[in-house]
């Protein structure tokens, strides 16, 4: 995910976007979300200004052909949004919107949930598929490179598309 947002700021750095777009990274999710939950103590934008949080956490392996998108499940709206930036893109991945609630809540854009801020899990899908994940074998030949390209350009169109529109989906 990181490698994949270092790719996706330097995209939406080539424009020059209605609004402001924070790229962030965080330590300590796996205890307590210590990162994410620190920034949302005392955030630079205030959580009322903060239009969305989009989140790329582990895109790289499970299944080549479906993904996980966490947060929509009560927004019409921001689920209609990344649907059509998917077709826009031409996503071959599918994404799957439903179910994993224990997922979302255990990675960085939770913190953001809490405060009411409207935020999206983009995830490799069922991690009981990922035989190596947080442990050693977890290496880079091992590395769905399609797989992140796709969610990456997901991610990448998804965040323009609210950049330029300025307001909460």
């Amino acid at each position: 995910g990181s490698a994949a947002l270092l790719e996706v700021a330097e995209a939406l750095a080539a424009g020059k976007p209605k609004e402001d777009v924070l790229f962030l990274w965080f330590t300590g999710e796996e205890v307590g979300l210590l990162g994410s939950r620190a920034y949302c103590d005392d955030p630079l934008y205030s959580h009322e200004k903060t239009i969305v949080m989009l989140n790329m956490d582990q895109i790289a392996r499970t299944d080549q052909r479906e993904m996980f998108l966490g947060g929509v499940w009560d927004s019409p709206k921001l689920k209609k949004l990344i649907k059509r930036q998917s077709s826009r893109v031409r996503n071959p991945v599918k994404m799957l919107m439903d179910g994993h609630r224990d997922m979302y809540m255990r990675s960085d854009q939770w913190a953001f949930a809490e405060k009411n801020v409207p935020a999206v899990f983009f995830f490799e899908g069922n991690i009981d598929k990922n035989k190596v994940y947080h442990k050693p074998g977890d290496l880079p030949d091992s590395i769905l490179t399609d797989k992140v390209m796709w969610i990456a350009r997901l991610f990448t169109a998804t965040a323009w598309a609210v950049a330029w529109d300025g307001e909460r989906p």
